[in-house]
C-alpha cells in the first residue's frame, strides 16, 4: 500500500482516469521494462501521459491493464 497517497495534495485514481493536475494527464499502465527504462534513463517524465498519448498508446497496445483483472494475475520476483 501507498500510504503517501494519503496526503491531502496527492489523488489515487484508477487506470485509464484523468488525473487533477495543470493540464489533463492520465493514470495510465505501464510495463516493467517501461519502469525500467525510464529508471535507467533517470526521465520520470516518459511514464507520463497526455490524454493524447492515452488514446494514442491504447489503440497501439491494447489495454495493459486487462491481465490484472483476470484469474492467476502474479506480479515478478
Amino acid at each position: 500500500m501507498d500510504r503517501i497517497q494519503n496526503d491531502a495534495s496527492r489523488s489515487t485514481v484508477a487506470p485509464y482516469s484523468p488525473r487533477a493536475a495543470r493540464w489533463p494527464l492520465v493514470s495510465m499502465p505501464v510495463t516493467w521494462a517501461e519502469i525500467d527504462a525510464a529508471v535507467a534513463a533517470q526521465d520520470p517524465r516518459m511514464l507520463v501521459f497526455t490524454m493524447r498519448e492515452a488514446v494514442e498508446r491504447v489503440a497501439e497496445r491494447g489495454d495493459l491493464f486487462a491481465p490484472v483483472l483476470g484469474a492467476g494475475a502474479t506480479l515478478p520476483g
